[in-house]
C-alpha cells in the first residue's frame, strides 16, 4: 500500500480507538446512539448542497446500509443488555473481521496467500485474547451469543454493502456524506422512545456528542477510500490499529488498568498487522 494509504489507516484507528471510548464512558449508549445518529444525520444534510446527487445504484446501496445498520444495532443491543460491553465487544469485533475477510475474498476475487491467512490468524487470536474464556461461556441468557452473531453479522453485511457501493460509486465524497443518513431510522426510533433523555444529553454534552460524531464519521470515510483504492486483504488488517490504540488512550489518558491480558493481546495483535504488510503479497 502506498504511504497515503497507511496514513489514512492510522487516522481511521485513532479515531475508532477514540469514539469507542466515548462510547464506553456513557450511562445509556442508546440514547447516546440515537443522540449520535441525529446529530451525525443533521450534520450530512447541511453538506449535501455541495456535492452532487449519487446515483440510483448508490442510493440502493445506501438503503441496503441502512437497513443492516439498524439490524447490527438491535441485535448488539439485545446481546449487550445484560452483559459486559467490555468481554463482548472484541467477540464481535473478532467475528467481523473474519466474516468480512472471507466474504470479501469470495465477492471481490482477492486472492490471499496461505502466509496471510496466518496473519490473519494471528490478529484474530490477539482480539479474542482480550476476552477470557469463562466470560464467553457464562453470558447471560441462552440467546445471548446467537445476538452476538447477529450483530456480527449484520455489521459484516454493512461493511461489505459500504466498501461495495464505495467502489461503484461515481462520486466518493458525496458517496460517504449521504451514507451518513443510514443511522437515520434509528435516531427516529431513539427519538420517538427517549425523546426526553436526547433531549437533555444533546444540552448536556453536546460538545461530545459532536465530537464522538465527528470521529465515527472522519474515521469511517478515510477506511473507505482506502478500501476504494485497495483489497479488502491488504487494508483490513491494519485497521485493527483502532485496538491497539484504545488500550493505549484507556491506560494513559483515562487511566485504565490495562492489564497483563490486555497488553499481550495488543502486542499479539501489532505483530500480527506487521506480519501481514511484511509477508502479504
Amino acid at each position: 500500500m502506498e504511504v497515503l494509504s497507511y496514513l489514512l489507516l492510522v487516522i481511521y484507528a485513532l479515531c475508532s480507538a477514540t469514539y469507542s471510548l466515548f462510547i464506553k464512558v456513557s450511562a445509556n449508549r442508546l440514547v447516546l446512539f440515537g443522540a449520535l445518529n441525529l446529530v451525525t444525520a443533521l450534520i450530512a444534510f447541511i453538506l449535501i448542497w455541495f456535492v452532487p446527487l449519487p446515483s440510483t445504484s448508490s442510493f440502493l446501496f445506501i438503503g441496503l446500509s441502512s437497513i443492516a445498520y439498524t439490524c447490527m444495532l438491535y441485535f448488539a443491543a439485545k446481546a449487550y443488555d445484560q452483559n459486559d460491553l467490555s468481554y463482548l465487544a472484541p467477540i464481535n469485533a473478532a467475528f467481523k473481521f473474519l466474516l468480512t475477510l472471507m466474504i470479501s475474498a469470495f465477492i471481490f476475487a482477492e486472492s490471499v496467500t496461505g502466509v496471510e491467512w496466518i496473519c490473519i490468524s494471528i490478529i484474530t487470536f490477539g482480539i479474542l485474547l482480550k476476552t477470557p474464556l469463562s466470560k464467553i461461556t457464562n453470558i447471560k441468557s441462552d440467546k445471548g451469543l446467537l445476538y452476538l452473531m447477529g450483530a456480527a453479522f449484520f455489521g459484516t453485511a454493512q461493511f461489505l454493502i459500504d466498501i461495495y457501493g464505495i467502489k461503484q460509486a461515481d462520486h466518493t465524497i458525496a458517496y460517504i456524506i449521504w451514507l451518513m443518513f443510514i443511522g437515520l431510522p434509528v435516531g427516529i426510533i431513539a427519538l420517538a422512545k427517549y425523546r426526553r433523555s436526547i433531549i437533555a444529553l444533546v444540552n448536556k454534552e453536546k460538545g461530545q456528542i459532536i465530537a464522538s460524531s465527528l470521529l465515527d464519521n472522519v474515521g469511517y470515510a478515510c477506511i473507505l477510500f482506502v478500501l476504494y483504492y485497495t483489497e479488502v486483504s491488504e487494508a483490513l488488517p491494519v485497521s485493527n490499529l483502532n485496538i491497539v490504540f484504545a488500550t493505549l488512550i484507556g491506560a494513559f489518558f483515562l487511566k485504565e488498568k490495562a492489564g497483563h491480558r490486555r497488553i499481550i493481546a495488543a502486542i499479539i495483535i501489532t505483530v500480527g498487522i506487521m506480519a501481514s504488510q511484511i509477508y502479504g503479497t
